[in-house]
């Protein structure tokens, strides 16, 4: 994480310099896997980590030793997303409820807040979103928050979809409403044009079976083509969440539906975006590109699974064709991938 911000402001550092760097686990030594985590700007050695049922934790070693800071709150442990206010560092959002996974849900009961540096919590609102799998902080307000709230995977409505604070967490407006059926899964932004903002959509309800035991097909109003076909759109905001309008004619191919992660490229005018979608016959498919310009890729490693999906994808080098490319992925469940088009290496 630090090496990506020195290098976002500084020319970008040769491939050699790299080389010598690996990869190793830095726990906590725990059964399971890694929610959420959050870094902040100007302490290189401190990182919040949430986790599916174990609440939230800090190190200020960079991983020597990790503390539990969650322990208080006792309503709930399930924890969807940490983040720092990139502006104040004793400033810190935490939105839980995990993402559905395996059958398993996790739920949430909103937001919660820290002011100093997560000694202590307050709960800020959201209480009935089950899951908040994103969040992000402006980096010149900390006082000004997008949440991404999936809502009740066992009924339609509710509070699903963008909500924005500008006063902290007392107060949340929803900007963004899909359907009745659909929640944001994930929220991208590149800090060097924070008022352009990135979502991702997915289909949350399982309705109940009728007595005969099939399922009846999902369904419920709204707006938004391709969430109402399958579940899965993306949006773009240029005032910082206030409004929003959907990607329908980018050219990005149709997402079946699925979680997916999205990131946007710093100095690149917030107009290259990476798009991982992971479809529910399980195969994986990665999208690079311009907003106008999407590309499909195929050949994300196999033995990535719904459990590894919080991703945040580092760069694409490019190659001499397409074949040739590689993405670098880093997977917030403790590992690093690198894929090679047609071939993947883990």
């Amino acid at each position: 994480v630090g090496i990506g911000l020195a290098a976002t402001a500084a020319a970008p550092l040769r491939p050699d310099l790299l080389s010598g760097l690996v990869w190793r686990n830095v726990g906590p030594f725990r059964a399971g896997r890694i929610s959420a985590v959050s870094g902040v700007i100007g302490e290189p050695g401190t990182f919040y980590m949430g986790t599916p049922a174990g609440g939230v934790w800090k190190t200020t070693s960079a991983g020597v030793t990790w503390e539990p800071i969650f322990d208080a709150v006792k309503d709930v442990s399930s924890i969807g997303s940490v983040e720092v206010a990139p502006s104040d560092p004793n400033t810190v959002y935490v939105g839980t409820g995990d993402q559905v996974t395996g059958g398993v849900i996790n739920e949430g009961n909103g937001v919660y807040k820290s002011t100093d540096a997560g000694r202590t919590w307050k709960h800020i609102g959201l209480a009935t979103s089950k899951h908040i799998p994103s969040l992000i902080v402006d980096p010149r307000n900390p006082n000004i928050v997008l949440a991404a709230a999936r809502g009740d995977v066992h009924a339609k409505g509710g509070e699903r979809g963008v909500y924005r604070s500008t006063d902290g967490g007392s107060t949340w407006t929803r900007t963004l409403f899909v359907a009745d059926t659909i929640g944001i899964q994930k929220l991208a932004v590149a800090f060097d044009r924070p008022d352009v903002v990135y979502a991702t959509t997915i289909r949350q309800y399982t309705p109940p079976p009728p007595p005969s035991g099939i399922a009846p097909a999902p369904g419920g109003g709204g707006r938004g083509g391709a969430a109402q076909a399958t579940g899965v759109s993306v949006w773009k905001s240029t005032d910082g969440g206030v409004t929003w309008t959907e990607l329908k004619t980018a050219g990005l191919p149709p997402i079946p539906s699925t979680r997916t992660s999205i990131a946007v490229a710093m100095r690149t005018d917030a107009r290259r975006v990476f798009v991982m979608a992971f479809p529910a016959q399980k195969q994986e498919a990665f999208f690079e590109g311009h907003v106008q310009a999407f590309h499909f890729f195929q050949g994300i490693p196999a033995r990535i699974t719904y459990d590894n999906l919080k991703t945040a994808v580092l760069r694409v080098l490019q190659g001499r064709n397409r074949q040739e490319q590689q993405a670098f992925i880093v997977f917030r469940s403790h590992y690093l991938f690198e894929s090679k088009i047609g071939r993947a290496h883990v």
